[in-house]
């Protein structure tokens, strides 16, 4: 891999909602996106429809990096959710329109885990990418420098929409070992972790990839936890095997 190329670009928005697969009743928020997100993200760049690129997008094809570029804090709202079954009178627009405009419509309200920028006015998410399908990764680096998405971009939900912004194209070179890790850390590497230096962690458990079952239905395939520095600075490493450098900062695979 080392010599090899790899796409550096932003994702940006001002308000995020990552759901935690283990919540159930109130909607916890993963601090950054998991590289499930990530490669949805890419699905929609590319026009994917949904459940049709896991295999295309898996690990053994695309590599991905994640650096939390700016600080950022978590908020609980409450949100008010509508019932929109057609027991509930939502068979038609009509209805639906009647029942609103007549208060009618049952809500329900639920405590919502939000991302937010802790200065400033964006969240901004550093993303670095290597495939081994040629054809995709050019695909990709000219959909992204042209800030082209065939399907809109979102941070987590629907609402709370994103922006590409290109960075460039580097190589990938071995580990400066004279600085931190700036991107996110997958367990696989916590060993190498240098723990006795200052820095303010955060722990994630979140899924890997998904797979489709003969049934249709998607399956979780890996779970894992991953850790980031919450200030964005660099993480002290005792070890530096598994670790690269792009455009001078040193990174690590999600995949590793």
């Amino acid at each position: 891999m080392i010599g090899e190329r790899a796409l550096v670009f932003d994702l940006k928005g001002s308000i995020a909602h990552f759901r935690a697969y283990y919540t159930n009743a109130s909607s916890m928020s993963y601090l950054f996106p998991p590289r499930t997100v990530l490669i949805g993200v890419l699905a929609a760049i590319l026009g994917y429809k949904r459940d049709t690129y896991y295999h295309k997008l898996s690990p053994d094809q695309v590599r991905l990096a994640l650096e939390v570029a700016v600080p950022m804090r978590k908020s609980i709202q409450s949100v008010n959710y509508v019932r929109s079954t057609k027991s509930e009178g939502f068979g038609t627009f009509s209805q639906a329109l009647k029942l609103y405009l007549e208060r009618q419509n049952l809500t329900y309200p639920t405590p919502l885990e939000l991302v937010l920028p802790r200065d400033g006015l964006e969240l901004i998410y550093r993303i670095y990418l290597w495939s081994s399908d040629g054809e995709l990764y050019r695909e990709l680096r000219q959909r992204i420098r042209e800030g082209r998405s065939f399907y809109p971009l979102y941070l987590g939900i629907s609402e709370f929409l994103a922006d590409l912004e290109w960075k460039g194209e580097f190589p990938i070179e071995e580990a400066d070992r004279t600085k931190g890790v700036r991107s996110v850390i997958p367990e696989s590497l916590f060993p190498q972790i240098d723990f006795s230096c200052p820095a303010s962690f955060v722990l994630e458990k979140m899924p890997l990839h998904f797979v489709v079952e003969e049934s249709g239905m998607r399956r979780i395939e890996g779970v894992g936890q991953f850790i980031c520095e919450r200030n964005c600075q660099e993480i002290s490493m005792r070890g530096y095997k598994g670790i690269y450098s792009i455009d001078g900062r040193n990174v690590v695979w999600l995949e590793t």
